[in-house]
């Protein structure tokens, strides 16, 4: 995957690797992270993301597109959509790491 770099779009991004962005798409779009980890993520009014080869790329990613937060209608909404969420200032607790 790592060797055949097809440029692509992630969250308006451009030139990112097409084999990371299907990764971390894979991931964000699934029913998994719909019913447990968007939930999870009101709990945190702050995120880091990390990981290793593969992951530490999705991790990159992943922050970018946060960083960029783009709005409704802006190239790289249909990516933000799935990574957005607003913390709740009640739900006072600390989450596992996932590993």
């Amino acid at each position: 995957m790592n060797l055949r770099f097809v440029p692509t779009k992630f969250c308006g991004i451009p030139n990112v690797h097409k084999g990371f962005r299907n990764q971390v798409r894979r991931a964000i779009r699934s029913s998994s992270w719909a019913q447990q980890m968007r939930p999870a993520l009101a709990a945190c009014s702050k995120l880091y993301v990390a990981g290793h080869s593969l992951g530490g790329a999705q991790a990159q990613l992943v922050a970018a597109c946060l960083q960029r937060a783009p709005a409704r209608g802006e190239d790289g909404w249909e990516d933000y959509k799935y990574l957005l969420w607003v913390p709740n200032a009640t739900l006072t607790r600390t989450l596992p790491s996932l590993v």
